[in-house]
């Protein structure tokens, strides 16, 4: 499955890139399975274990019950505020 992924904010940061282009060799079949692949794709970053991280998919905020499909953009954002 090829996903378009990008990263938000604090997350952008952490992950030091704001998109790129992920391949995944098990099957992903909602936004739980790909949040969990990205916690063990990338361990060291904390947000893909926090219950606040939200999923945009295809440019329309999800919930994590969202279906994945190969193709589609997926982007991960942290809570954030601004001034």
């Amino acid at each position: 499955m090829r996903l378009r992924l990008r990263y938000v904010a604090a997350l952008r940061d952490a992950m030091g890139r704001s998109e790129e282009d992920a391949e995944f060799h098990r099957p992903i079949s909602d936004g739980h399975a790909l949040i969990a692949a990205m916690a063990e794709r990338e361990p060291e970053v904390d947000w893909f274990t926090s219950p606040a991280l939200r999923l945009i998919v295809n440019n329309a905020i999800v919930t994590r019950e969202q279906a994945i499909n190969d193709g589609d953009t997926v982007a991960f954002c942290p809570p954030f505020s601004g001034g």
